[in-house]
């Protein structure tokens, strides 16, 4: 089953700069920079409670 879940952050600082800074504190992996397809920049890290990866978008 696939879901998903935002969560609005609001930083006074460049994207690769505050979300550098979010994948520093939640553990995250950089997976992929998709600024110029979607404006997001792309983390995993694996799941918790479930055999898996968790994927993380920033923009």
């Amino acid at each position: 089953m696939a879901g998903s879940d935002e969560i609005f952050l609001a930083l006074d600082e460049p994207l690769d700069v505050a979300a550098a800074r979010v994948a520093g504190v939640l553990g995250l992996e950089f997976n992929g920079d998709l600024r110029a397809e979607t404006g997001e920049l792309q983390y995993k890290v694996p799941a918790r409670t479930f055999d898996g990866v968790i994927g993380v978008y920033m923009a």
